[in-house]
């Protein structure tokens, strides 16, 4: 996959400062992973439940989503912060699908919040399952509920 067009994006002066990155003098540009130890957090958030909650409180609603097989950002944390934020669950864990009826990943809805798995994805799931990924948004997007579910009409 070609990515000099993304590279070229996040190491513009004028994004990096719109999206308070530090610039290329301090750290160096922009790479997809880096091991380097000029990267210092000014901040930490250990949890994004708070981040959520107060989304969720001013009426935002959510699509988190997750690859069932993403080996950065395992699906069972995303869930566990999920069950943390103890979100009214509106609709429970349940199985959506593509138009031609192969199961597409699982799906629970809460109040505000959408939470999708997408099947055989890893950490990249619009790279590595683009139909899903695709799908996946048309859905929720045109949804009230916020719903992935077989429910919505397929787009």
């Amino acid at each position: 996959l070609d990515q000099r067009e993304m590279w070229a994006f996040c190491n513009d002066a004028a994004v990096r400062e719109a999206i308070h990155a530090r610039p290329i003098s301090d750290i160096g540009a922009f790479d997809e992973c880096t091991n380097l130890d000029r990267i210092f957090y000014e901040r930490q958030n250990p949890t994004v439940v708070a981040v959520h909650m107060e989304l969720v409180s001013r009426g935002v609603k959510a699509l988190v989503y997750s690859g069932d097989h993403d080996a950065v950002i395992s699906n069972v944390g995303t869930e566990r912060w999920i069950k943390d934020a103890r979100l009214p669950r509106t609709h429970a864990w349940e199985a959506w699908h593509t138009p031609d009826g192969q199961v597409a990943g699982f799906c629970e809805h809460y109040e505000g919040l959408t939470y999708a798995t997408v099947r055989g994805a890893g950490h990249a799931v619009p790279e590595l399952k683009p139909e899903q990924a695709l799908l996946m948004i048309q859905r929720f997007m045109k949804s009230e509920g916020g719903l992935v579910r077989d429910t919505v009409a397929a787009v």
